[in-house]
């Protein structure tokens, strides 16, 4: 694990619920990330290419609640590998499959939306929202405070927001502000 340490000093130090994702593929990685001080761990490519393998460490006690299955898609259809592969199963689909599993969260990311600010896939997350029992966290794609407003009235548990605040395109407390805000 190429950043441990770093994971185990931003836990210490912070004691913020810390989710970390990319490239993780077995058990031993999520094992030592979640020793490291990590809630949740992120997992896409191995989880959607290896089903059975996913679903046995989802139920396994020690990961339950720990894991968070990375869905990315593209036209409403599953990429994997960077983005470099979109296969033929829909994100509708995978939802349906992965309906009861005791995972974390779903993090779903349209990736046309991502990275360009020009607002996310509403309709394809809240979709996916309401196929599915698990919680589900919106990236991609969100540029303005507005996003934000429109994203905090679906059924979703999360927004990942990543440019826009490198950028300044707004302040962490401004959307946090506008979160605690009642409509």
């Amino acid at each position: 694990m190429r950043h441990r340490g770093v994971i185990e000093a931003i836990a210490a130090e912070t004691g913020l619920k810390i989710e970390v994702g990319g490239g993780v593929r077995d058990e031993e990685t999520i094992a030592g990330l979640l020793a490291a001080g990590v809630t949740q761990v992120v997992v896409g490519t191995r989880a959607l290419e290896d089903m059975d393998w996913f679903k046995k460490v989802v139920h396994d006690d020690q990961f339950a609640g720990h894991l968070v299955l990375g869905l990315d898609a593209r036209d409403g259809r599953i990429a994997t590998r960077g983005w470099t592969e979109t296969g033929e199963m829909t994100t509708g689909e995978m939802a349906k499959i992965v309906n009861d599993w005791p995972l974390a969260a779903i993090v779903y990311t349209d990736i046309s939306c991502d990275g360009m600010l020009t607002g996310p896939n509403t309709e394809a997350t809240e979709k996916l929202a309401r196929l599915c029992n698990v919680p589900v966290i919106a990236s991609g794609g969100v540029g303005t405070l507005e996003d934000i407003k429109n994203l905090s009235t679906l059924p979703i548990r999360g927004i990942i927001v990543g440019r826009s605040l490198y950028e300044k395109r707004f302040t962490l407390e401004e959307a946090l502000s506008l979160l605690e805000t009642p409509s």
